[in-house]
């Protein structure tokens, strides 16, 4: 069979416009030539800052030696110890790797330059509209950015000879801070505003309108991205585009050259460039303006959209909450998982798969010390807990951490998997994988509502597990003998109504047996009473080794034991005896301690199924254990 050929695409935000068009044209183009896209997502930004760093449980999924080649948009990582982690794995990564659109980066890079159209936008609004006092609104958040667009900004400025008009501010996306910044920029009577992107633009057109500016009579304003919502605006926005799809393609191309591969395809070119969108809000004539119901339908549309959203992310979060067993909350997420393209708008779902590592509950070393579990050895497995495809639901499997799907799904799936972690704060649980029909990928921003959804269902049940441990340790605690594990009297005296019960039920009296470990002072006296206790717990490991479902057994104090069964017979009672006796017998004759554990015992029927009976009944054996005693006291002298 011929080997699979992969190279994988470190992203984040892949719902935003620029990443999902930016991954289409890596796809569209691999897939033409044969190679297969695994995509790794992340949402950095949009998250809880005490979870952002479960993002970098992204670098467990791909096993680096399966891919030829691999591409990473470092500009889209906001947090820059993500972005940092990230570029270091790949640095060790034994394959080429372009990075995309990041200037200076430690990767041969393919560069969209959407800062030169800034020059051709001032441009356009100095030579076609005759304005000259052009500002400039950057932005404080995505400085670095802003910066170069700013310093691109002056330069037309001053190419055009108009260096005494240079104006700038920045401010980050509040209404506040925009509202401010325009108060200082309004000193300056601007002629034209360039925002350092459309959302900046929007919130300053509504300040605008807000004190009777009219654009673009009064003011003229510019944006940068030519997003949807510009251009139902009235008049349209004027921007500058950003062929993200093409950046993906020449992306592709380069990786191509630097693994020398010669296919009939277009030369890559290193630098991919924007250019301007004319809307009316430059102060063009001509462009379509949406009429104000239409923007309105759209808006109302947009709005009811995100509260049904809304809604529906709050019935998932109730219908997963308190889920605490594991199994039952895959029943549950699968309904979800079957409305995703319904209630998230995510289309042409094909391929669903939910993988967990195979230590994914990891029970803490704390919770393992407290309650006595034993570590267990890592395992190199990861478990395919929920899967879909072609809406058939797949059987649960586990399969190897070398690979990031099974064998057989790879084999037969998609030639194109989108993969997203699961954690929550630094605890990593494994990760979702999808495809999508025709390999064109879909994914809204609420999707980030709903993997958090996920994310918490398993916290929570790994909390559960985490907690139960804890309570059956506290329960163990409170109801059993902590040197040998049987139960405490108060347990055994809360358990007997429960146990005469069934004895009653099953019609046989119950037996009480008393059990008394011999000569423990001697062993104490001579040997110390660390030796005591041991001899004590082998007594307990006996008795626990004739017990069945039928029998109570307890630590009645110091050395004396109780027990009582039922459905045995008085010679089947006095063999239960005997088995103790002989565990001990066979324990002494296989170690090397310098004295003898054994046991003196006896046993009574008790004559009816009430508490003053069993009471009774236990006087009785304790003499008929000391009988006992007397005759092993006997034979020892």
């Amino acid at each position: 069979m011929s080997r699979i050929h992969k190279i994988a695409v470190f992203i984040s935000h892949i719902y935003g416009d620029y990443q999902r068009n930016v991954c289409q044209g890596i796809i569209d183009r691999a897939t033409q030539y044969g190679y297969h896209v695994d995509i790794f997502v992340s949402n950095d930004e949009n998250i809880l800052e005490k979870y952002a760093t479960g993002e970098s449980s992204i670098l467990k999924i791909p096993n680096a030696s399966t891919y030829d080649g691999a591409m990473v948009s470092a500009g889209t990582y906001l947090v820059p110890e993500l972005r940092e982690q990230i570029m270091s794995a790949l640095e060790n990564w034994d394959c080429p790797v372009i990075d995309i659109n990041s200037v200076q980066s430690r990767f041969p890079s393919v560069l969209l330059d959407n800062n030169t159209p800034i020059m051709e936008l001032v441009a356009h609004l100095a030579q076609d509209h005759g304005l000259q006092r052009i500002s400039f609104l950057g932005n404080s958040v995505h400085w670095y950015i802003s910066r170069a667009r700013q310093s691109h900004y002056s330069n037309a400025m001053k190419e055009l000879n108009l260096s005494k008009y240079i104006r700038f501010t920045q401010s980050d996306y509040s209404k506040e801070g925009i509202s401010a910044a325009l108060d200082e920029l309004l000193t300056f009577d601007p002629q034209a505003i360039v925002c350092y992107n459309d959302d900046m633009a929007y919130t300053l057109l509504g300040e605008l309108a807000s004190r009777g500016i009219h654009v673009p009579e009064d003011i003229a304003v510019t944006g940068c991205d030519n997003l949807e919502y510009g251009q139902h605006l009235n008049p349209p926005l004027t921007g500058i585009t950003f062929p993200a799809y093409e950046l993906g393609e020449q992306a592709f191309f380069s990786l191509l050259d630097l693994l020398d591969v010669e296919i009939d395809a277009p030369t890559a070119a290193s630098v991919v460039k924007s250019q301007i969108h004319y809307g009316g809000t430059c102060g063009c004539k001509g462009y379509k303006k949406t009429p104000s119901i239409l923007f309105h339908n759209y808006l109302k549309g947009k709005t009811d959209s995100l509260e049904s959203i809304f809604l529906k992310s709050n019935h998932m979060s109730a219908s997963l909450q308190g889920l605490n067993d594991i199994d039952l909350a895959m029943e549950v997420l699968a309904g979800f998982v079957e409305r995703l393209e319904e209630e998230q708008g995510i289309k042409g779902l094909s391929e669903f798969y939910l993988c967990l590592h195979s230590d994914w509950e990891q029970i803490s070393s704390r919770v393992r010390q407290l309650t006595l579990l034993e570590e267990t050895p890592e395992q190199d497995k990861i478990i395919l807990k929920l899967a879909y495809k072609n809406h058939t639901l797949l059987p649960e499997c586990t399969f190897s951490r070398n690979d990031s799907l099974p064998e057989f799904i790879r084999k037969t799936g998609s030639q194109v998997y989108v993969y997203t972690p699961l954690y929550f704060g630094t605890r990593s649980f494994g990760y979702l994988c999808e495809a999508f029909e025709n390999n064109i990928i879909s994914y809204t921003f609420s999707f980030v509502a709903w993997l958090q959804n996920v994310d918490s269902m398993l916290q929570t049940i790994s909390d559960s597990r985490n907690m139960q441990l804890m309570l059956n340790r506290l329960e163990d605690l409170y109801q059993r003998d902590s040197l040998t594990g049987l139960l405490n009297l108060q347990s055994f005296k809360l358990d007997i109504p429960s146990f005469l019960e069934r004895a009653q039920a099953a019609g046989s009296l119950p037996i009480s047996i008393v059990l008394d470990l011999d000569r423990l002072k001697h062993i104490n006296d001579v040997y110390g009473h660390a030796e005591g206790n041991f001899a004590i717990q082998v007594l307990g490991q006996a008795i626990n080794q004739v017990c069945t479902e039928d029998t109570l057994a307890c630590r009645f104090g110091g050395d004396e034991f109780y027990l009582m069964t039922f459905g045995i017979s008085k010679d089947e009672a006095h063999e239960m005896i005997l088995r103790i006796q002989n565990y001990l017998d066979h324990y002494n004759s296989s170690e090397t301690k310098p004295y003898t554990i054994s046991v003196s015992g006896g046993f009574a029927v008790a004559k009816d199924f009430t508490e003053e009976a069993m009471d009774d009944a236990f006087k009785v054996a304790d003499k008929n254990m000391y009988l006992q005693k007397q005759t092993h006291r006997r034979s020892r002298e």
